[in-house]
């Protein structure tokens, strides 16, 4: 009459450790959908009959559910998005070109503005008692020499940016940190170069039309080939800041695709 009592008593102490290892190793992962009233078995219950096949069921349940759940997290990507919805666009495509447009407005224009050079004999007496020759150069001008430092930053970072394009290129989904990396630095280059094309159309307008407020002549008609020059610059520097927010509209428009 022992032996089945000693029987029933190691089968209950297995099932007892069997929910132990359960509630310790699987519980706080993956919150397995176990019914609270057969956690707390007491001497009493364990003594109705089927309730040992109850629990087999709710554990048999439980470890499919958690099998499931460890499927779908193995099909998951490291990007963050599901499979059924498939990766999140990449334009970087589109990105590199844009880029690679941007280098070459900012490289022209940069030497555009640098080969600016004229001499003119300008009279101040009837010839041929006075005149004097005088150069107009890029360099005379804070404003010039603004854009110029300008245009070689853009270059430089138009460069290293389709590097990095180039390499995420090939990525089935970058990452929002990335794109909002590049948002940043886009803008803040966009606002560089805004600032210098402004500032040197506001000089070379003063060249082209004068100021008669202040006697401020101006000399586009003496150096005709020197303003041609500029305008062709700066026409250039305001091609590669439309790049720019371009740029910065097709990262934010892929930042808002991968969220959505």
């Amino acid at each position: 009459m022992n032996k089945p009592r000693s029987f029933k008593n190691a089968y209950h102490a297995s099932a007892d450790l069997l929910r132990y290892r359960l509630l310790v190793h699987i519980l706080p992962k993956h919150s397995l959908p176990i019914k609270p009233h057969l956690l707390n078995f007491s001497e009493s219950k364990r003594k109705k009959k089927g309730i040992e096949n109850q629990f087999v069921k709710e554990i048999g349940m439980a470890v499919t559910e958690m099998t499931d759940t460890l499927d779908t997290v193995k099909t998951a990507p490291e990007s963050g998005y599901t499979t059924s919805d498939g990766p999140p666009p990449n334009y970087f495509r589109i990105d590199f070109l844009l880029r690679l447009l941007l280098l070459v407005a900012a490289v022209i224009s940069l030497v555009v503005l640098v080969t600016s050079k004229e001499s003119e004999v300008i009279a101040v007496l009837p010839q041929p008692f006075g005149a004097i020759i005088r150069d107009a150069k890029f360099n005379y001008s804070p404003a010039f020499i603004y854009l110029v430092v300008a245009l070689g930053v853009a270059s430089l970072y138009s460069i290293k940016t389709m590097i990095f394009s180039c390499a995420v290129m090939s990525r089935p989904a970058p990452s929002a940190k990335i794109l909002f990396g590049l948002i940043i630095f886009d803008i803040l280059m966009a606002a560089i170069m805004a600032s210098a094309v402004g500032t040197a159309g506001g000089i070379g307008y003063l060249g082209l039309k004068g100021n008669s407020h202040t006697n401020w002549v101006k000399f586009c008609d003496i150096y005709g080939k020197f303003c041609r020059h500029v305008a062709a610059s700066i026409i250039l520097s305001l091609f590669a800041s439309i790049i720019l927010v371009l740029l910065v509209v097709l990262s934010a428009y892929s930042l808002y695709k991968r969220s959505n």
